[in-house]
């Protein structure tokens, strides 16, 4: 039998509420990717600035997951400055994808930019199905975002 996991970022919490949505929908287990030091709201958008120039990649707090376990894998970023987060980089760069079925999203405040086309460069050898982006910003409503999530499941 195949198992799914959603793998997740989410440091204001729009991106653990999608993830939670799509699970609820596919009965998917939730895996939630903690730093060793998250960071800081106010000053998140400077510093991940330079670690997305840099390629920097932060520190994850251990797991006990096992990857191995699943066939399905969906993964949840935040967008910053257009892009996947650095911590992202570091739990993909930690785990092979190859031979499982992936898909993306992303909660952003305007545009996804290179965040798709990005991931599947850390991606190799895995099989993409089509990622959606999902607006969390201003004037945004969570049913909207819910049934946009269910649609896509469905295609």
């Amino acid at each position: 039998m195949s198992k799914s996991l959603v793998i997740y970022y989410s440091l204001q919490g729009h991106t653990k509420r999608v993830a939670e949505m799509i699970s609820s929908k596919t009965s998917a287990d939730v895996f939630r990717i903690e730093l060793e030091e998250d960071y800081n709201l106010g000053t998140v958008l400077d510093v991940s600035k330079q670690h997305i120039k840099n390629q920097y990649k932060p520190i994850l707090k251990s797991s006990n997951l096992n990857f191995d376990d699943y066939d399905h894998i969906i993964i949840g970023t935040p967008v910053w400055w257009y892009t996947y987060v650095a911590p992202i980089r570091s739990f993909l760069q930690n785990h092979s994808l190859k031979g499982k079925t992936v898909r993306f999203f992303s909660t952003h405040a305007g545009a996804n930019g290179s965040t798709f086309t990005d991931l599947e460069e850390l991606t190799i050898g895995a099989k993409i199905r089509e990622p959606r982006g999902f607006y969390t910003y201003e004037n945004f409503s969570w049913d909207t975002i819910e049934n946009e999530v269910n649609n896509w499941l469905d295609e």
